[in-house]
């Protein structure tokens, strides 16, 4: 049942800008039937209403509520369940974006500054795993990346 749906929505679905030869986006029209496979937090956290509220919105690139959620509605057991297209979506969709924050983190979104410090010195390592890491690391390369932007 659940899958005759999807293919149906997919069939009506306008073209998107962002498809290609590999990947439709789907514009769902209503709140998708998410079933009992649905594991992921957007499909306990999104409500009709708000699914209505926000259907129809873009950001200013092009990337709507369909777009973000379709991970979440065809891939049933996605972490999240949700993906931010570019850096607006955390403001246009932020009826849904914070509470799966919240959800996931424990915490809000809009109050909760992201720390950031890179000095070295300021590290607390005990001296047993201080002493480990100079017995057995010899170069460790790390990074992180947040930029959705463009």
């Amino acid at each position: 049942r659940f899958d005759d749906w999807a293919a149906e929505q997919l069939l009506a679905s306008p073209d998107d800008a962002k498809d290609t030869d590999d990947f439709k986006y789907i514009a769902f029209t209503h709140l998708p039937p998410f079933t009992d496979k649905h594991t992921n937090p957007l499909s306990r956290l999104l409500s009709a209403e708000t699914f209505e509220r926000l259907r129809d919105r873009r950001t200013s690139k092009g990337f709507s509520l369909s777009n973000a959620i379709q991970v979440g509605v065809l891939r049933p057991q996605a972490a999240v369940g949700f993906t931010c297209g570019d850096e607006e979506c955390y403001e246009v969709f932020g009826e849904v974006v914070s509470p799966l924050v919240q959800a996931l983190h424990g915490c809000e979104l809009a109050h909760r500054p992201h720390p950031s410090d890179l000095d070295p010195a300021r590290l607390n390592l005990p001296a047993e795993a201080a002493h480990k890491l100079s017995k057995f690391v010899k170069a460790t390369t790390m990074s992180a990346v947040r930029n959705i932007s463009g």
